[in-house]
C-alpha cells in the first residue's frame, strides 16, 4: 500500500483548481456527454446543496445526484455487494480511508493519474490517485449548557467515568468512532482506549447510530454530554442551541475526501465533480459552512473553536494509523457492548 501523509490544513493550499485548464475543458466536454454524476457522502443534503448548485452553474449540462450516507463498515460492505452484483449506480463515494480501504483492496476505486493536470495540489492526492483529501471530520465532546456549567464540563477523558454521568447522561455514537482513532501511540494508546470504552459501558450511556442523532438529543436536553461531529456542533451553536464544546483532549480527526468507483457509468463527470470540489470556488462555500479543514487555531470556525478550547487533534496520517484504528474499532465496540453480532 502506498504511503500516505495528510498535511496540516494550515499547510494545504487555499486553491485547488487555479483556473480552467485545457485538461479541465476536455474533461468537461466528455462529462457533458455523460450528463450526470451520482455521488454520496457524509455531508448533509443541506450542506451539499450550495455546492451542487454552484457546480451545475459552472458546468451546465452535468447534473449532480447526491445522497447523504453515514460512512461505516456496513455501508461499505453493502456497496461492495452491489458493485459485485452489477447493481450499483454510484459514481463517487465520500468517506475516510478507514472505510474506503476495503474498496481499494478489491481494486474497485479508480486510480486517476492526471489530477495534477487538473490543477490539484499534490497534498490533496492520496493513495496513488485513488483518494482526494478535501476536508476534516473531527469528533468532539459537547455538553448541554442548560444542564452543565462550564465548570462542571469534563476536561479529560477519565472525567466521563464520574458517577454523575451515569444512566443516560452520556449520549455516545455506538460505532465508537470518537475513540478508535485515539488508539494510535501519539493518541491515548490501545490499552487506554479500551479501558475508557469499558468504563463508558458501565456508565449506561444512551447509544445512537450516528453523531447527528447524538446532537439532536443533546440539544433537546435528553442527555448532558455527547460525542458529536464538530461540523454539526458549529451549525447548532450558530442556530442558538444550548450546546458548547467540552475541552477534552485529544480528539479524533478523520481526513475525509472522495473516491471514484471503477464501476461508475459517469467517470468523466465524476472526475470533473470531485476535482471542482477542490477549487477555490468550492472551498469558499465549504469554509463558510465550517466543514473544511480543522487545524486547531487555523482560520476556519472549527479551527478557532478548537483553539479556544485548547483541544489537540489526533489525525490518521498513514496506512499504519488507519490499520490501528480499524483494529481498535472492533475492540472499542466490543468494550462498549455495541459490536455488531
Amino acid at each position: 500500500m502506498a504511503a500516505m501523509a495528510f498535511a496540516s490544513a494550515s499547510l494545504l493550499p487555499s486553491a485547488g483548481l487555479a483556473q480552467e485548464t485545457p485538461a479541465v475543458a476536455a474533461i468537461y466536454e466528455k462529462a457533458k456527454a455523460e450528463g450526470a454524476v451520482n455521488s454520496e457522502g457524509a455531508w448533509s443534503q443541506e450542506q451539499m446543496q450550495p455546492l451542487i448548485e454552484a457546480f451545475e452553474a459552472r458546468y451546465p449540462g452535468v447534473k449532480v445526484s447526491y445522497v447523504n450516507k453515514a460512512p461505516d463498515a456496513q455501508t461499505v460492505a453493502a456497496l461492495i455487494t452491489e458493485i459485485e452484483a452489477g447493481s450499483s449506480t454510484l459514481d463517487v463515494t465520500g468517506s475516510a480511508p478507514t472505510f474506503l480501504l476495503p474498496l481499494m483492496d478489491r481494486d474497485l476505486v479508480l486510480a486517476y493519474p492526471d489530477w495534477g493536470n487538473l490543477g490539484l495540489a499534490p497534498e490533496m492526492v492520496k493513495y496513488d490517485g485513488r483518494f482526494l483529501y478535501l476536508h476534516d471530520s473531527v469528533f468532539v465532546l459537547a455538553y448541554n449548557t442548560d444542564l452543565v456549567t462550564p465548570e462542571e464540563a469534563p476536561r479529560q477523558w477519565k472525567d466521563l467515568l464520574d458517577p454523575k454521568w451515569k444512566d443516560g447522561a452520556l449520549i455516545l455514537d455506538s460505532r465508537g468512532l470518537f475513540l478508535s482513532p485515539l488508539a494510535v501511540e501519539r493518541g491515548l494508546g490501545m490499552d487506554s482506549v479500551i479501558e475508557i470504552a469499558s468504563g463508558l459501558k458501565e456508565q449506561n450511556p444512551l447509544f445512537v447510530t450516528r453523531g447527528s442523532l447524538a446532537l439532536d438529543r443533546l440539544s433537546a436536553g435528553e442527555g448532558s454530554i455527547a460525542s458529536v461531529s464538530l461540523t454539526f456542533l458549529l451549525g447548532r451553536i450558530a442556530q442558538g442551541a444550548p450546546v458548547a464544546v467540552a475541552p477534552v483532549s485529544p480528539q479524533a480527526n478523520f481526513p475525509f475526501g472522495h473516491a471514484i468507483l471503477k464501476s461508475g457509468k459517469h467517470q468523466n463527470a465524476a472526475i470533473l465533480w470531485v476535482s471542482w470540489l477542490a477549487s477555490p470556488e468550492a472551498r469558499k462555500i465549504v469554509d463558510a459552512q465550517g466543514i473544511g479543514f480543522a487545524t486547531p487555531c487555523g482560520d476556519t470556525r472549527g479551527g478557532k473553536l478548537l483553539c479556544d478550547a485548547k483541544i489537540e487533534l489526533v489525525t490518521l496520517e498513514s496506512p499504519e494509523d488507519v490499520a490501528t484504528s480499524i483494529e481498535a474499532f472492533g475492540k472499542v465496540t466490543a468494550a462498549l457492548g455495541t459490536q455488531a453480532k
